[in-house]
């Protein structure tokens, strides 16, 4: 393998690190020997430091190390304080950056291994103080990578700049606003404004749709924080992960041929918005921790080739689609900026607008905004199937963004920010039009719900009060397994938050004998749940599928069912779903 930095680390008695991961040989059957494997990786330029927090004043000694994984480049600098070393903290630690091995205790093994090379690699060395601040929000204060110092002579030039660029331009309104959004999300929350969609750039390939992402919402000057969809459904939610306070892009959503890698790519990309929108728990693989934050601080921009056809995730976005490529003259342009880093000094200034002695202030002038453009837009809702609240809080988001206060505060032409305030006003408003009307379409067929009306009456019966159950619900298979022989009331379990887990056939014969469908088979109703990425797909793109669990099930997810069926849901009803499909395991 090849090492940097300090080089390669020296192992514990025994151990080596090659091909196969990070491991030590233990004897085998017939008197021979095998190699056993803790992880597919190990620590490298590894150093004693002094961690200080400069937000709360703090200083704790730790160690600093990356990761080289056998499948991948090194990680980014990981920090380990002595105290989290000494409470057995070091494999929650290095977990987003490895694979355990598969044999009982390859966990903590792994975790005493790495304690063993950290410490004996620092062995007589000095500490040196490193800053912790994370990347983004620290207080009331944004800390940035090599940010440029504060100038407002090249701010008010770079501004002008951007707002000409803009100007007509709605692909590059669209997304500077997403861009924005990332860094304000928290300002928002902090407002009392929900912000719960993710940005969708849909276009044909080669349009152009990809590269205004990627240059606009570049927030790093030497790492990314931009990715590919096409990555497997692990990868893309630990990449994500630390991608907090900021936009993080996904680029190339369903660009595939494939029918099997589509519905994957489907599932992904629906839970990721789910998991956006509402906070939820989001599995990322049977062995893995849910990844769980209510204040979840990311905003997601995707770019697609075409968007999926659920009224219930079309809800939980923002879509924008692009007809036209940009003119060659304004890509140029784009461009240029984007290689002297126009718009990440726009970013930076406009989050030192907002923070510091600002901060309270702009949180209240933020919620009447919010209040204001939410008014407006209930005034004239045109949505014919209950999509307006949602659709008219997207809007008011969008545009209560300070971006129109901050050109007033450089004291910009005053014709140039009139323009520019329509424009963006003109391009929100014209984008929320359209998603109205497109909901409204799909609201108007009929199609792909055959199964879907007597799946979400069944689920809603197995989830009600005891004296009206017909049909019951178990917190694991094993308990399903053994009372689904003695009763026919036995339709579900929930091993995964938010998801209902059922055998097809069990459940087709429920629904042609409860509620005469008449021919119901787990091939029709597979081709349901696919159509509006309600369940689960497994790296093959199958729905029927082992998903921790011993058997092969169907795995759909109840909120986003129940809202597509009913844009009016009961809501005492939805809290008992909540408390019985968000359960502990």
């Amino acid at each position: 393998m090849a090492n940097v930095g300090k080089g390669f680390p020296k192992l514990p008695e025994g151990y080596s690190f090659e091909e196969d991961g990070l491991g030590r040989c233990t004897a085998g059957r017939g008197g021979g020997k095998q190699k056993r494997i803790c992880c597919d990786g190990i620590p490298i330029d590894i150093r004693k430091v002094l961690l200080k927090d400069d937000v709360s004043q703090t200083t704790k000694e730790g160690y600093m190390f990356s990761i080289e994984n056998i499948y991948s480049k090194k990680s980014e600098p990981i920090t380990c304080t002595m105290e989290e070393m000494r409470r057995g903290k070091l494999p929650d630690i290095i977990f987003p950056y490895v694979n355990f091995g598969t044999h009982p205790g390859a966990r903590k093994e792994a975790g005493r291994v790495f304690e063993q090379i950290i410490k004996t690699a620092c062995v007589g060395e000095r500490a040196v103080e490193v800053y912790v601040n994370k990347f983004g929000w620290n207080g009331n204060r944004y800390i940035w990578d090599n940010p440029p110092e504060p100038d407002t002579g090249k701010e008010y030039a770079n501004s002008v700049d951007i707002c000409k660029l803009a100007i007509g331009r709605n692909i590059i309104i669209v997304v500077l606003i997403a861009a924005l959004h990332g860094l304000m999300k928290k300002p928002l929350q902090d407002a009392g404004i929900r912000h719960d969609y993710v940005d969708v750039i849909v276009g044909k390939t080669g349009i152009g749709k990809s590269e205004p992402v990627k240059i606009i919402c570049n927030y790093h000057v030497e790492h990314g924080n931009i990715y590919s969809v096409g990555s497997n459904r692990k990868a893309v939610w630990m990449q994500m992960e630390g991608n907090m306070d900021q936009t993080v892009v996904l680029d190339d959503f369903c660009k595939t041929k494939s029918d099997r890698v589509s519905a994957t790519q489907d599932q992904l990309v629906s839970e990721i918005i789910q998991a956006s929108s509402d906070a939820a728990r989001v599995i990322i693989d049977k062995d893995s921790k849910a990844i769980a934050d209510p204040a979840l601080r990311r905003h997601i921009v995707m770019s697609a080739e075409r968007m999926i056809k659920n009224e219930s995730t079309i809800n939980r976005c923002f879509i924008f689609n692009m007809e036209e490529p940009l003119p060659m003259e304004a890509f140029q342009k784009m461009k240029t900026l984007g290689k002297e880093r126009g718009f990440f000094r726009f970013l930076v200034a406009m989050s030192r607008f907002v923070g510091g002695d600002n901060f309270i202030p702009q949180l209240g002038m933020m919620a009447k905004d919010y209040e204001r453009y939410k008014s407006e837009a209930d005034r004239l809702g045109t949505c014919t199937c209950g999509s307006d609240h949602r659709i008219n809080e997207t809007y008011a988001v969008q545009m209560v963004l300070v971006v129109i206060r901050y050109l007033k505060s450089l004291k910009l032409d005053e014709m140039l920010i009139s323009k520019t305030d329509k424009a963006f006003t003109d391009c929100v408003g014209g984008v929320c039009k359209e998603m109205k009307t497109s909901i409204n379409e799909l609201h108007c067929v009929d199609t792909h719900k055959k199964y879907l009306e007597p799946l979400a009456r069944i689920i809603l019966e197995a989830t009600d009060a005891k004296e009206l159950q017909r049909f019951y619900v178990y917190p694991s298979e094993e308990k399903y397994q053994k009372n689904k022989n003695r009763t026919k009331d036995c339709v579900l379990f929930c091993i995964h938050d938010g998801y209902a887990s059922f055998e097809g056939k069990c459940m087709c014969e429920i629904m042609d004998n409860e509620y005469g469908l008449k021919g119901a088979n787990p091939k029709g109703l597979a081709s349901d749940l696919q159509y509006y990425s309600l369940a689960y797909a497994d790296g093959e793109g199958k729905l029927s599928c082992r998903w921790g669990t011993d058997k092969r099930y169907y795995h759909v997810r109840v909120k986003e069912l129940l809202e597509l069926i009913s844009s009016d849901i009961d809501f005492i009803a939805m809290d008992r779903l909540e408390r019985i499909f968000q359960k502990k395991q």
